[in-house]
């Protein structure tokens, strides 16, 4: 699992170099991610609350629930079918 970003947006880049690290960011329910998947358990994507929702150079003086959230663009090959 890997995915990339144009910048500025590249901080949140998951290459292969730490993707155990990453995941296990992840899996901690301590952190607060949630995934989206299918009923076929294909990811779908995510989201997560609290501090690691919020972005660099944001301002968070305010009282709020930080929010944030990936969605996977899976395109699957086209499947003919036919009709009697």
């Amino acid at each position: 699992m890997t995915w990339e970003y144009k910048e500025p947006y590249d901080i949140y880049d998951v290459g292969s170099e730490g993707i155990v690290e990453d995941i296990n960011l992840f899996l901690e329910p301590q952190n607060g991610y949630f995934a989206v998947v299918s009923e076929e358990d294909d990811l779908l994507g995510f989201c997560n609350f609290g501090v690691d929702a919020q972005v660099p150079g944001g301002d968070y003086r305010s009282n709020a629930i930080d929010i944030g959230s990936f969605i996977i663009t899976v395109r699957k090959p086209h499947q003919d079918t036919e009709t009697s």
